[in-house]
């Protein structure tokens, strides 16, 4: 009987120290991603620029790699189009609800 609870401590002991381990690997992950999409050199990844598109394929890389699976087509990179500025005449307004 006391080798029965000794197996079972054993177990939840090494499921433990399991766990830990995945727990520091995904902090170590997300501040390696982090650190890079926050880097300096990327700019602010202002849309429309190189680093917003170096950005986005390390984000595209990762999400493969993890093992995600595009939708559409062979890339997870969807092409879309945006409006980065728009002129204000006079008198224009802007209300929400």
């Amino acid at each position: 009987m006391k080798h029965k609870y000794i197996l079972i401590l054993l177990s939840l002991l090494f499921s433990f120290q399991l766990y830990a381990q995945q727990q520091k690997s995904n902090y170590e992950t997300i501040k390696k991603d982090l650190t890079f999409l926050a880097s300096d050199s990327l700019k602010g990844r202002y849309p429309g620029t190189v680093e917003d598109s170096v950005a986005a394929a390390y984000i595209s890389n990762e999400l493969i790699n993890a093992g995600f699976l595009p939708l559409v087509g062979n890339s997870p990179m969807l092409p879309f189009e945006f409006t980065l500025h728009r002129a204000v005449k006079r008198g224009a307004t802007l209300s929400a609800g």
